[in-house]
């Protein structure tokens, strides 16, 4: 495989003279890039021109790395060129929130007996991250490994997309499938967030809307939490993200649920995945130090597949 990366930004352009000569069948071209980039338009055209039989696709982002920084308001980009590794895009529409039927679609145009991993990269607002992951897994071998991530928009919470057709568009959930048996994909997880304040039971939930902690209104719970910084929702929940013990699983890591909207006249907070009923939840809040020591363990964990 041959790879190269490379950065755009409005002051200066492109980071390299001109775009590696990548182009195949066999190339994923990765766009990772500020929700609202002024230029991702016209950018976007231009990595389609100068890879017309690649794989072009991508997200928006929190935050673009490159090299060993995270940029705002950028493009970055990573060309890979497999040597012997059949490639798939496919996409599905994301009808009314319907996550699990976008994933199963996906999986099907996917399956077959030489799939070794598959990329997924997803809207990240009106998805139901657990649902949309189910489908994969109930739809796939067990012996596909199954990556990817939901689009996020800074603090904004407006608007998040994903590159389809060499377009930004927000009702498309995207997939690349890999094949044979010259790759190999290692995937990790780590998260660095310190749990505080006391456990709460989830006693009222449906899918990934929370409307209930111990009975009481639970974005109002949140609040109380976050004092001042609650005025700043739903961005600020970026910062206090929940943990999630599932019933009968209390000796498993809580699952990491990120708060993707809030609704005060309803008093309830929409997260990334499903919070089940009976479940208990904690919140978390971040140091700099554990979430670079989460990324670390997780960089370390990919490499091994």
């Amino acid at each position: 495989m041959i790879s190269h990366s490379f950065q755009y930004t409005t002051e200066s352009g492109w980071s390299c003279e001109s775009f590696p000569d990548l182009d195949s069948p066999s190339t994923v071209v990765l766009v990772f890039g500020a929700s609202h980039h002024p230029d991702l338009a016209l950018q976007l055209t231009g990595l389609r021109e100068a890879y017309p039989s690649s794989v072009l696709m991508g997200c928006s982002s929190a935050g673009e790395i490159w090299g060993e920084d995270v940029y705002d308001d950028t493009l970055s980009v990573a060309v890979m060129r497999f040597d012997h590794t059949p490639l798939r895009f496919v996409s599905a529409p994301l009808i009314e929130g319907d996550s699990a039927g976008a994933g199963a679609l996906l999986a099907e145009s996917l399956a077959a007996e030489d799939l070794k991993a598959v990329l997924v990269l997803s809207p990240g607002l009106g998805v139901n991250g657990s649902l949309l992951t189910q489908a994969f897994n109930q739809s796939l071998s067990p012996t596909v490994r199954v990556v990817g991530g939901l689009a996020a928009d800074g603090d904004r919470f407006e608007k998040t997309w994903v590159i389809e057709g060499g377009q930004a568009v927000s009702d498309r959930i995207t997939a690349v499938g890999f094949y044979g048996d010259h790759v190999c994909v290692g995937s990790g997880s780590g998260a660095g967030w310190d749990p505080f304040g006391p456990e709460r039971r989830i006693t009222r939930s449906e899918g990934n809307v929370l409307f209930e902690l111990d009975g009481q209104p639970a974005l109002a719970v949140y609040e109380r939490y976050l004092g001042d910084l609650a005025e700043g929702l739903p961005g600020s929940a970026l910062l206090f993200p929940l943990s999630v013990n599932r019933p009968g699983r209390e000796d498993a890591a809580g699952l990491v649920r990120t708060v993707l909207a809030v609704d005060r006249e309803v008093g309830s907070m929409t997260l990334a995945g499903d919070v089940p009923e009976g479940s208990r939840a904690q919140l978390m809040r971040c140091r700099v130090d554990r979430l670079v020591d989460g990324a670390e363990v997780a960089g370390k964990m990919a490499l091994t597949c």
